[in-house]
């Protein structure tokens, strides 16, 4: 989805789950209205979220195109510390979409296990689930700037250079509750890589996969 302020030739093309609203938040600030939206609106972006598009992209020519980005391991993994286990998204989901194929309260293994099933039965573990690059494209390179998500604070000092006006931002909300690959059973780990190899080989400026790491399948 491409968010633009065009007043500032500024294009943020944004992806679920990187921490896209506080950003989204600083434009609106620049804009002093809602930015322009090239999706049909929140009721429709909560269960079709905008892919990237080459036309799209390509119209904003000339724009500050950038993007946010996050490790994808780290990515994935919130998709069920915060909307299944903090939020408890998914078993209302599964109540109002009458799906019940799968565990309305799974364990990280069988959730991660049988992700592609969970990402059928609720729209928005789909959204967040889905690889980075199916919303930036695979070709990082042709943006003006990748910003990681953990560098806010550089993206709202360059929007304040560019645009000599001070924006502000609130750090999104992350789970108290984390995990980290190596607490994972083989298996989940095996289809956790499967799933993110695809951004990492994207992303490879950017972050590194642990792959090599001696830890990685050390949980039983």
């Amino acid at each position: 989805m491409v968010i633009a302020v065009d007043d500032f030739e500024l294009a943020f093309i944004a992806v679920p789950n990187t921490a896209g609203t506080a950003v989204q938040s600083m434009l609106t600030q620049l804009a002093g209205t809602k930015p322009t939206t090239d999706d049909d609106g929140p009721s429709n972006r909560a269960r079709h979220w905008p892919r990237f598009r080459e036309d799209r992209f390509n119209a904003y020519q000339g724009f500050f195109r950038f993007t946010l980005i996050r490790d994808p391991i780290q990515r994935l993994l919130s998709v069920y510390t915060e909307l299944v286990q903090d939020r408890e998204d998914l078993p209302l989901s599964l109540r109002v979409g009458g799906q019940h194929d799968v565990p309305m309260c799974p364990d990280p293994d069988f959730f991660f296990q049988n992700l592609t099933a969970y990402m059928g039965a609720v729209p928005i573990i789909k959204q967040h689930a889905m690889k980075q690059v199916v919303f930036t494209g695979t070709q990082l390179d042709r943006y003006d700037r990748v910003y990681r998500a953990r560098e806010l604070r550089l993206l709202r000092d360059d929007l304040t250079a560019m645009t000599g006006r001070s924006v502000t931002f609130t750090r999104p909300n992350r789970s108290k509750a984390t995990f980290d690959l190596c607490d994972l059973a083989p298996a989940t780990q095996a289809a956790i890589r499967s799933h993110t190899e695809a951004d990492y080989a994207a992303m490879s400026q950017w972050f590194r996969p642990p792959w090599n790491a001696e830890k990685l399948l050390s949980a039983v």
